[in-house]
């Protein structure tokens, strides 16, 4: 199986420039400058920038004999744009539309994606609209990469990989179709035998067919030019599957941290898609809302925590503009683009290459489900240093590996869990997740016996021991109840279920939300304690996504502090605070990150996460406990030296005030 890399390192600072446009705007390009389009890339001090061979109305920007230039656009102006950008040093990828594409799904009827019953598939309800009704965004046919149509996206990739020189490809909108009945897709499945009612097979033809397009543009490229970057974007930035994924020499993590995803979504997919030995790009968008949007602007305090943020995350920072289709560059945007990446710029040599350094895993469950999602966000809020953990890593390199909740484990990877805690690893086990993926068997010890599903649809937790000030001793609202278990003479109670009265129903209900609870517990553990795993009945990390109550973080956080051994950075902030611990081997050095910006909930029904301002912090203390020997400490940007004070094997800094981002790089023997 051939896997696709690229050698050179990535660009740090990239624009993905949008050109999605229609044939009914006049005079395309007709305002494009090449001497001002060099200021704005130098204004926002990029390094690379992607832009449009082909767009989702099916138009190309250059000069074609293979598919349809835009018909009031009379210039090469991909060409035009290629030319200025590698004259002042910067790259510049291309875009190739593949999954959306207007036109074409008139130009090419039979390769327009259809369901079992033959009705065309589109991303909103578009057949049988008025021409003159309201389109929503975002509204596009599905296309199929068969036929007469697949022939085209390779004979397009083969004329650009002729014609012009490729920094790298970037194809859009890819297996977001998982069983099409295309005309195409029919006859194929035909020829090699595929049973259309089995849904699987027909899933299996699938992808066989995205990845024979994959291969054969690939090769154009990789031929063309051997370092190229190629990225196929689709379903796959959310679920790694190896054989998808080999068409990539990178990973783009695509979110729109504002309007889509949240700003808690990029850090662990930073760590898992790191491990896959592919560089990564973190990627986000100039706009209030979403992509394709002229007009709208983030303020600029949030363009400059994103960027850092990314940084921070170990990977490289990529912005989204949409260019006007006049083809003139938005002077306001390079202005606020080139303040965030200016201070990228300042940042980055302390941030890529690099690993994270954390002595907490969690188990990665590849896909977008709460409870993994709610346990990263009490983490980040805790300023809890983790890792992605998989079943192929070493396990022995972290003192705790959290389970979040969901079932997800077989026999093999309980055999190499049950090993890590038999060598004094420490595990967190939330709700389901011990048990089997598809049999109702416990595979971990947690010191109890699996007795059945939760029986009411909520319960509460009632704490043994209090702590501190965080806890209160009254039953404390589970949003979904737990699962009951039945403890072993060798387990430790530490935290009892109480049932409500009844369940809630039109017969039986009591005030507006859920019933109180019995003042006798059930006699079910809520947390368990055995040995070094502490085992929650509940999947807290759901309930914290969804509903956000601090009481349920602070309950996670405490048992698993209580199971680390080992705090490598230890830094105290507000809980909108982030603390990234680095490890640049090669310089000898850790750099710890620290940020700090509010995203507050705006908009309809608060669903966006705007940033604006940016509080300065005081008098924050950053504590770093690692093997090597720290012997100097410094601030980045400014390259100032720190007083070191040391405590047995913990050196501390205090921070000087500072506003979003303030980097300590400490340097070892």
């Amino acid at each position: 199986m051939t896997f696709y890399t690229t050698e050179k390192p990535l660009p740090t600072r990239q624009v993905h420039l949008d050109f999605h446009t229609s044939e009914h705007l006049p005079d395309v390009g007709s305002r494009f400058n090449k001497q001002a389009f060099q200021a704005a890339v130098k204004q926002g001090n990029l390094t690379s920038i992607t832009v449009f061979a082909k767009c989702h109305h099916s138009w190309c920007y250059y000069p074609t004999t293979v598919g349809r230039v835009h018909p009031t656009l009379d210039f090469d102006l991909m060409g035009a744009q290629l030319e200025a950008a590698h004259e002042i040093g910067v790259e510049c990828p291309l875009y190739i539309t593949v999954g959306w594409s207007v036109n074409d799904a008139h130009w090419y009827p039979d390769s327009v994606c259809r369901n079992r019953n033959g009705e065309r598939l589109s991303t909103k309800p578009i057949e049988g609209r008025p021409a003159d009704e309201v389109i929503p965004p975002c509204c596009w046919y599905h296309l199929c990469p068969s036929g007469k149509y697949r022939e085209h996206i390779i004979e397009l990739t083969r004329e650009l990989c002729t014609k012009y020189p490729i920094d790298g490809l970037f194809y859009d909108i890819n297996n977001l179709v998982e069983h099409c009945y295309c005309p195409n897709c029919l006859a194929g499945m035909t020829q090699e035998g595929v049973d259309i009612d089995d849904e699987h097979a027909v899933y299996g033809y699938n992808m066989r067919k995205w990845s024979s397009l994959k291969e054969a543009c690939c090769e154009l490229a990789k031929a063309a030019s051997p370092d190229a970057t190629l990225y196929w974007n689709g379903k796959d930035k959310y679920l790694y599957d190896e054989g998808t994924y080999r068409f990539n020499t990178h990973a783009e993590l695509e979110d729109l941290a504002n309007a889509w995803g949240g700003y808690n979504k990029l850090p662990l997919r930073a760590r898992f898609f790191k491990k896959q030995g592919r560089q990564v790009i973190a990627q986000s968008g100039k706009f209030n809302t979403l992509w394709g949007e002229f007009g709208g602007f983030k303020h600029p305090n949030a363009l400059r925590y994103e960027v850092a943020h990314m940084l921070c995350n170990g990977v490289c920072a990529a912005m989204g503009d949409q260019l006007h289709p006049q083809g003139e560059m938005d002077v306001g945007t390079y202005e606020r683009l080139g303040d965030a990446f200016g201070y990228a710029a300042a940042i980055e040599d302390y941030c890529l290459p690099s690993q994270h350094h954390a002595t907490t895993g969690v188990w990665v469950v590849q896909d977008t489900e709460a409870n993994q999602s709610g346990v990263v966000d009490m983490l980040l809020e805790g300023q809890i240093g983790f890792d992605a953990v998989t079943a192929t890593d070493t396990l022995a390199d972290y003192d705790v590996i959290i389970l979040s909740g969901t079932r997800c484990l077989d026999d093999e990877d309980a055999a190499r869990l049950r090993d890590y805690v038999a060598g004094g690893g420490g595990l967190l086990v939330l709700g389901e997740s011990a048990l089997h993926r598809s049999e109702d068997r416990l595979l971990i010890d947690i010191g109890a016996e699996f007795v059945r599903f939760a029986p009411h649809d909520v319960d509460y937790t009632r704490v043994r021991e209090c702590w501190g000030s965080e806890m209160v001793s009254t039953p404390l609202l589970n949003y979904h109840a737990g699962m009951r278990v039945r403890p072993t003479e060798d387990a430790e109670v530490l935290a009892d279920i109480h049932d409500p009265y009844f369940d809630r129903t039109f017969g039986h209900f009591c005030s507006h939300r859920n019933t109180p609870f019995q003042v006798e517990a059930s006699g079910a553990p809520a947390i368990l304690r055995k040995g070094r795993v502490v085992y929650f009945a509940h999947t807290l990390g759901q309930s914290y996504s969804e509903h956000a109550m601090a009481l349920h973080r602070e309950l996670v956080l405490h048992h698993l502090r209580a199971l680390r051994r080992r705090t490598y950075l230890d830094v105290r902030l507000p809980s909108c605070g982030r603390a990234y611990l680095l490890k640049q081997e090669h310089q000898r050095r850790f750099v710890a990150h620290v940020l700090y910006a509010p995203p507050l909930p705006r908009g309809t029904a608060g669903h966006q996460q705007l940033i604006e301002d940016l509080p300065i912090l005081h008098d924050v203390t950053v504590r770093l406990d690692v093997d090597e020997a720290i012997v100097a400490a410094r601030l980045i940007p400014g390259d100032t030296s720190l007083p070191l004070t040391r405590e047995n094997s913990t050196v501390l800094v205090t921070l000087p005030p500072f506003s979003m981002h303030q980097g300590v790089v400490f340097e070892y023997e």
